[in-house]
């Protein structure tokens, strides 16, 4: 009866607060205390995205919020190794790739704003498209797929048997509305303990993040849960324009990339096809506006018989070399993208046309 009073105030409080885009409160949920920050993800007043630690260092989480104006609220992100300080999950920022993982499941954010949970499927982040996400980060294991307990740690990649038991939580989801939950626990309580506490919250999909001594909360510039150990990342809701400027970050990147590239154009030459076809798309996962990167991926695709995957290559290279008014260049992928799959000029006509009236279909 407690239980059924604490959800029917719950509701109540979140009916209340839907005007406002991140809101806060405290309940007691499966006999545990848990701290909750709703964010509308509906509204045109906030933006989500990672807060991140130079590479390879470990930062205080005062010293994370502390960058640009502060966030609305700021929860743990995904896993990092604590001895080398090097973030081992996905994290994507408009595109972007910004860190790199395979275990777990990843929630995703689209450009709609749409929210859902997404299983990785053991793949490297490289070899996924994040062309059409806002924002994703890593996590898991997965708690909840279309409001059901869908708990399997071994089938996501996790081997940590400390899982399994009681631990201080930090985890987030989303409801049918659109709302993301962000939540904490003030005591231990296991995953399926966790699963249960969204679906009395009216999740419908939910995942575990980095708890333990990483679990760390704040909300409206004040700390609500204090992490015992220095951390990589966070997930940060900021007032649409104040997020801190990523430039610096950027261009770290962007060399970074480039060197994947230039490894992945070594290894293509030497005929090593898995491993240039792995370095290349790992430089486009962190830059997908170079179009030279996307003709080298053509060129691997084509030689490994690839050539669906190497015709679309070289086409959204043409695309991107359009846009920086190099049409020769352009030209030239278009070309090798309607050699290998003819059909696609259906689906390029200004590439097309552009060939044929030029004479350059052979280019």
């Amino acid at each position: 009866m407690k239980q059924l009073f604490a959800i029917f105030l719950l509701l109540s409080s979140l009916a209340l607060a839907q005007s406002e885009p991140v809101d806060f409160s405290n309940y007691t949920l499966q006999g545990v205390q848990v701290n909750v920050v709703t964010v509308d993800l509906n509204s045109q007043a906030i933006d989500i995205r990672p807060i991140l630690a130079p590479a390879g260092e470990a930062v205080s989480f005062q010293g994370l919020l502390n960058q640009g104006e502060g966030p609305y609220a700021a929860i743990t992100g995904t896993f990092f190794d604590p001895a080398t300080a090097i973030t081992v999950g996905n994290v994507v920022h408009n595109g972007r790739l910004m860190t790199e993982g395979s275990v777990g499941s990843v929630m995703a954010i689209g450009q709609d704003g749409k929210a859902k949970v997404r299983s990785l499927e053991g793949k490297m982040g490289r070899h996924i498209d994040w062309a059409d996400t806002r924002f994703a980060i890593s996590a898991g294991p997965t708690l909840l797929t279309d409001g059901q307990v869908t708990i399997a740690p071994a089938s996501e990649g996790f081997r940590d048997p400390g899982l399994y038991g009681s631990r201080i939580r930090a985890a987030m989801g989303v409801t049918p509305e659109n709302k993301l939950i962000l939540l904490t626990t003030r005591q231990p309580i296991t995953l399926h303990g966790l699963a249960r506490i969204f679906q009395d919250l009216g999740a419908v999909d939910a995942v575990n993040l980095d708890g333990g001594s990483s679990t760390a909360l704040s909300y409206g510039g004040s700390t609500v849960t204090r992490p015992y150990r220095r951390l990589t990342n966070l997930i940060g809701i900021y007032s649409a324009g104040s997020a801190p400027d990523q430039s610096r970050a950027l261009s770290s990147q962007y060399a970074q990339a480039y060197n994947h590239y230039l490894k992945g154009v070594k290894l293509f030459q030497q005929g090593s096809l898995r491993l240039a076809h792995s370095q290349v798309r790992k430089a486009l996962s962190m830059a997908p506006d170079r179009p030279p990167y996307w003709e080298t991926l053509g060129e691997i695709l084509e030689v490994d018989k690839q050539m669906d995957e190497a015709a679309r290559s070289f086409l959204k290279a043409a695309e991107l070399y359009a846009e920086r008014s190099q049409d020769d260049k352009a030209l030239r992928c278009a070309a090798s993208g309607f050699r290998l799959q003819p059909d696609l000029r259906n689906e390029y006509p200004q590439f097309a046309q552009l060939l044929k009236s030029t004479g350059a279909e052979s280019f």
